[in-house]
C-alpha cells in the first residue's frame, strides 16, 4: 500500500512538473512573438527623446535666426546714425554747398543712390519737430542703404561728383576682395590698384568706405572683423606710402614713378631674384648711366630693408632680394 501510494506522489509530481514546464515555455514563446511592456516603453521614450531633440534643433536654428538677424539690425541702425552725425556735422550751410556741388541730374544709378541717401539723411536731421516724418524719412533711409555697395556709392559721390558706373563696380569689387578674401596677398593688391588711373582719390574712397564699414560693426562682430578691416586699412596706406615714395625716388633719376613702382612690384612678386636677371630687368626698364644706375640700386636697398613683411612670403624671401641687390657693389 505504502508503495501504490509513493508511486501514485512521483506521478503527481512529475505531471505538475511537465504543467510548469510547458507554462514557462507557452510565456517564453508568447514573449518571443510579442514585445513585453518594457521594450514598448523603451521605444516611447526613444521616441519622446528625438521628438525633443528635433524641436531643440528647431528652436536653436530659431534662435540663431533671431540673433543674426538682431545683429544685422544693430549694425543697419549704426551706420544711419554714423550717417547722420557726418551729415550734421557739415552744417546746414555746408551741406548746402555738399549739394549744390554734387546734387547735379546723373543718368548713373549709383550716383543717383548717393544722391537719394544725401538728401533724405538731411532731410531727416531737420525733422526735430515731426516724430511722424522721422519714421517715415528713418524707413525711406534705411531702404537705401540695404542697397549692396551704398557705401562706395556715397563717397564715390563726394569725391569724384561724377563717375562711370563701371568704375563703381570696379571699386564695389574690389572693396569685398579686400574684406573678404583672406589670402589676398600685399602685392596683388598692389597689382591691381596701381593699373587705376586716379587711384590717390579712388583709394580715399576705399579708405572712408571701409572705416564706415569698420565703424558701424556691432559690438559681437568687432572682434573678428577687426584684424582683418586694420590690416586692409594698413595696406592701402602702405600702398600709398609706396607710390608716393617710388614718385620722389624716380624725380631723383628723371624716371616715372609708375614705371619705377611696377619694377618693385615685380621684384617682389619673384620666388627667386638672381644678378643677371635683375640687371637686365633694370637695364630694360631704366636707360642709366653706370653712376646712377649705382646710386639707383642702393637706393632700391634701402626700399627693400624698410618694406613691411606682409610685402614677402618670409624673412628668406626679403634676404634673397637683398642678397641679389648686393652683388652688384662687389
Amino acid at each position: 500500500m505504502s508503495t501504490i501510494n509513493s508511486h501514485h506522489s512521483l506521478l503527481i509530481n512529475d505531471i505538475d512538473h511537465r504543467q510548469s514546464a510547458e507554462s514557462e515555455k507557452k510565456t517564453t514563446i508568447a514573449h518571443q512573438i510579442s514585445p513585453g511592456s518594457s521594450v514598448m516603453e523603451a521605444i516611447f521614450e526613444q521616441q519622446v527623446q528625438l521628438s525633443s531633440q528635433t524641436e531643440t534643433i528647431e528652436m536653436m536654428g530659431l534662435k540663431i535666426g533671431e540673433y543674426y538677424k538682431q545683429l544685422k539690425n544693430t549694425r543697419s541702425e549704426r551706420s544711419k546714425n554714423l550717417l547722420l552725425q557726418f551729415i550734421e556735422s557739415q552744417g546746414k550751410d555746408g551741406f548746402n554747398d555738399l549739394l549744390k556741388k554734387n546734387l547735379s541730374h546723373h543718368a548713373n544709378s549709383d550716383l543717383l543712390l548717393a544722391q537719394q541717401i544725401l538728401q533724405t539723411g538731411f532731410l531727416l536731421t531737420q525733422q526735430g519737430h515731426n516724430p511722424l516724418r522721422r519714421r517715415q524719412l528713418s524707413k525711406q533711409l534705411a531702404d537705401l542703404m540695404e542697397q549692396e555697395g551704398w557705401e562706395i556709392s556715397l563717397f564715390g559721390l563726394l569725391e569724384f561728383n561724377d563717375m562711370p558706373t563701371e568704375n563703381f563696380s570696379r571699386l564695389r569689387r574690389l572693396f569685398q576682395q579686400v574684406i573678404d578674401d583672406e589670402e589676398y596677398s600685399v602685392i596683388n593688391f598692389f597689382e591691381k590698384i596701381k593699373e587705376w588711373a586716379d587711384r590717390k582719390r579712388r583709394i580715399r574712397v576705399l579708405l572712408r568706405a571701409m572705416a564706415f564699414e569698420l565703424n558701424s560693426q556691432p559690438a559681437p562682430e568687432k572682434g573678428r572683423r577687426l584684424k582683418i578691416m586694420i590690416d586692409r586699412l594698413k595696406r592701402l596706406l602702405l600702398f600709398l606710402s609706396l607710390d608716393e615714395r617710388c614718385e620722389v625716388m624716380a624725380s631723383c633719376y628723371g624716371l616715372e614713378g609708375d614705371v619705377l613702382l611696377s619694377q618693385i612690384l615685380e621684384i617682389t612678386a619673384q620666388s627667386w631674384v638672381f644678378k643677371d636677371w635683375l640687371e637686365e630687368r633694370l637695364d630694360d626698364a631704366f636707360n642709366l648711366e653706370n653712376l646712377q644706375k649705382r646710386e639707383l640700386i642702393v637706393d632700391l636697398t634701402r626700399l627693400f630693408k624698410i618694406m613691411p613683411d606682409g610685402c614677402f612670403t618670409d624673412d628668406d624671401h626679403r634676404e634673397q632680394i637683398l642678397e641679389a641687390f648686393s652683388s652688384f657693389e662687389c
